[in-house]
This record gives C-alpha cells, structure tokens and sequence, in this order.
C-alpha cells in the first residue's frame, strides 16, 4: 500500500498516510489541526512506491 507525505497548509504539520485503492481523491484531515485540506508532497516518493514500481517493472519483463 503506498504511503503519501502530506503538509497541512494551516499548521505547517508534516505527517505520512497510507491511502487505499479509492481513497486518492477524498479530503485529508490534518492529525495535529484537524483542518481538512491536507496536501500532498510534490516529489515525495515512499519505500514502498519503489518496491511496487520495481517488482512491476520484473513482471513486464519476464
């Protein structure tokens, strides 16, 4: 599952979260404000989106 590192515009708290299938639209609560409008950080990759991008890239070539 791939986690996001998100700024919220309000209170400047850095925090990461796993988004589900389905879930990449919908608001994301600040954890520290509560504000709602949580953004996500443009470049940020996690672990695992390398791992997920990596094994895809071996089963494309096999």
């Amino acid at each position: 599952m791939p986690t996001i590192d998100y700024n919220c515009p309000h209170c400047g708290h850095s925090f990461q979260r796993v988004i589900l299938k389905g879930e990449e639209d919908r608001p994301v609560p600040c954890p520290h404000c509560k504000a709602r409008d949580a953004k996500p950080v443009k470049g940020a990759e996690s672990l695992f989106d390398g791992i997920a991008s990596f094994s895809t890239l071996a089963k494309d070539t096999s």
